[in-house]
């Protein structure tokens, strides 16, 4: 889950374990839990159902740990 500039949160998905690089993502992600961060995302096609649209993490930045962590993000 992530904020987004407005403030409110947003779902992405980083689930894309079909590739080492999807696989490092989860990892990234996984492990930055309780930080900071800067999301660039992607919205992609799924492939079971062109007329559905996923967004997908494409890149992480790191800020560092939050400090003023928003009630029921975690």
């Amino acid at each position: 889950m992530t904020g987004t500039s407005r403030g409110e949160l947003e779902r992405l998905r980083t689930d894309r374990a079909d590739s080492e690089v999807g696989r490092a993502m989860i990892e990234r992600a996984r492990a930055l839990v309780g930080h900071r961060l800067r999301v660039y995302r992607t919205d992609e096609q799924r492939s079971s159902n062109a007329k559905v649209q996923v967004r997908t993490v494409a890149h992480l930045t790191d800020y560092g740990p939050d400090t003023d962590v928003v009630a029921g993000c975690s």
